[in-house]
C-alpha cells in the first residue's frame, strides 16, 4: 500500500513538474486514492492468487474512471449553472491531472502485479527478524532451517535460508569447518530452489 501511494505521488509530481501545478500533498493524494477506491484493503492476501490481485486492481481503476469523469461533468455543470461559465482551465486542468495520476499509477499497477509473486508468512517473518539487528543469525538460521523442513518448496524461504547460511559462515566465530559446511548446505540448497522456479529474482541473486 506504501509503494503503491509512493507510485501514484511519483506519476503526478512529474505532472506538477512539467505543467507547473500547484503542489499536492501525501494526504490529499491518499485522500483521492480512498475516495476512488484504488487502496481497497486486500483482507487475506496469502489466499489471493497474482489473478485476483489483478482483477481487484482493474476494478478499481475501472471504478475510479467512472467516479472521475461523473464528477467533471458534475463540476462543469455546476460552474455553468452558477456563474454561465465553465470553470477556469488553468484550475480544472490541475485537479484533472492529479486525478488522473491515480489512473496512471493503477495502470502501471496492474502491469507490476503480473509480476508480482506472493510471498508466504514464513518468509515475510523471516525478514522481518533479517533487518532486526538486534536478533542473532545463528538463531534466525535455525528458524529458517525449521520453515524450509516444514515447507520444503517455499522459494521465498529457500533463499531466505541461503542468505542467513552465509551470513552465519562469515561470522568472525564461525570456525573454519563449519564455514566450509554452511557453505556447501547453502550451495545445496539454492539449487533445490533454482530446481523449483526461474521466475524468482532473489534465487537466481544468491
Amino acid at each position: 500500500m506504501v509503494a503503491s501511494l509512493k507510485l501514484s505521488t511519483v506519476v503526478h509530481g512529474s505532472h506538477r513538474d512539467q505543467h507547473h501545478l500547484p503542489e499536492f500533498s501525501i494526504e490529499e493524494h491518499y485522500k483521492f486514492a480512498q475516495e476512488a477506491d484504488i487502496f481497497k484493503l486486500i483482507t487475506s492476501p496469502s489466499s489471493l492468487d497474482v489473478n485476483d490481485i489483478v482483477a481487484r486492481i482493474n476494478d478499481n481503476r475501472e471504478r475510479f474512471e467512472k467516479k472521475f469523469e461523473s464528477k467533471m461533468k458534475s463540476e462543469e455543470e455546476y460552474y455553468a449553472d452558477r456563474y454561465g461559465k465553465t470553470k477556469k482551465n488553468g484550475e480544472t486542468a490541475a485537479r484533472s491531472l492529479a486525478l488522473l495520476s491515480l489512473s496512471t499509477f493503477a495502470v502501471i499497477a496492474t502491469s507490476c502485479a503480473s509480476k508480482f509473486t506472493m510471498e508466504s508468512a514464513d518468509a515475510v517473518k523471516a525478514e522481518e527478524l533479517y533487518n532486526d539487528n538486534a536478533f542473532d543469525r545463528r538463531e534466525l538460521l535455525a528458524k529458517l532451517r525449521d520453515m524450509h523442513a516444514a515447507h520444503p518448496e517455499d522459494v521465498a524461504v529457500i533463499w531466505r535460508l541461503t542468505r542467513a547460511a552465509y551470513d552465519v559462515a562469515n561470522l568472525k566465530a564461525t570456525s573454519a569447518d563449519e564455514k566450509k559446511e554452511l557453505t556447501y548446505y547453502a550451495r545445496d540448497v539454492i539449487q533445490k530452489g533454482l530446481d523449483l522456479t526461474k521466475d524468482v529474482a532473489a534465487v537466481h541473486n544468491w
